[in-house]
């Protein structure tokens, strides 16, 4: 979902993918038109504060959707844009031969589910399917499931530890932008999403001048 989200927005701009979204809902899902249309007069979450107000709204909305609904909406816009999705996944992303070159060189390699949708929005069942395929992908390629889930866009909540410890997972990432201490908890690990990075290096609690 992200991928492609981020592949619709260099093709067009968010004002109008939000009203083709808004217009999608209203023709075709309209018992969910409250719940789920884009706003552009106000901002609907805290997060994403480096986008725009109409790209965040866009990007939280979609993102908390029901998944089949969005994934049509997608689908739908990539065949107006002529995009095969096949075509982008073979130049975006890693091949199986180029995971286990990393592996070779020593990195870590760990799970970001095989979805990538919002996993407090699932049911357990369909939580359990994800996790489930997602590992069986790693044990066919590598010969190992990771321990480490990274959850997509860094949220969860508690009733995920119990379902990720089923699937041999040891440690939950989320994107809370924050040192960790001893006290917290293995499955709600915070880290610092990559537009935080310099905000945390230019404050006081870790000085740090560049040479």
């Amino acid at each position: 979902f992200a991928h492609k989200m981020h592949v619709a927005l260099s093709r067009m701009e968010a004002s109008e993918l939000a009203k083709r979204w808004n217009a999608f809902l209203s023709a075709s899902y309209q018992d969910i038109v409250r719940d789920y249309s884009i706003p552009f007069e106000r901002r609907v979450t805290g997060r994403r504060l480096y986008d725009d107000p109409v790209t965040a709204n866009l990007k939280e909305i979609i993102g908390v959707s029901p998944p089949d609904i969005s994934d049509v909406f997608l689908d739908d816009l990539f065949k107006t844009l002529a995009i095969s999705e096949s075509d982008l996944s073979k130049l975006f992303f890693m091949q199986e031969k180029d995971i286990r070159i990393l592996l070779q060189k020593e990195f870590f390699i760990e799970n970001h589910t095989h979805k990538h949708q919002v996993l407090e929005m699932k049911g357990d069942h369909e939580l359990r399917d994800d996790l489930e395929l997602s590992q069986r992908v790693f044990r066919q390629a590598l010969g190992f499931a990771p321990t480490v889930l990274s959850y997509p866009h860094g949220r969860r909540d508690v009733s995920l530890a119990p379902i990720a410890r089923e699937h041999g997972f040891l440690y939950g990432v989320t994107i809370e932008p924050r040192a960790i201490v001893m006290t917290d908890d293995p499955f709600s690990i915070p880290r610092f999403d990559t537009n935080h990075v310099k905000d945390f290096l230019n404050t006081a609690a870790f000085p740090y001048e560049n040479p």
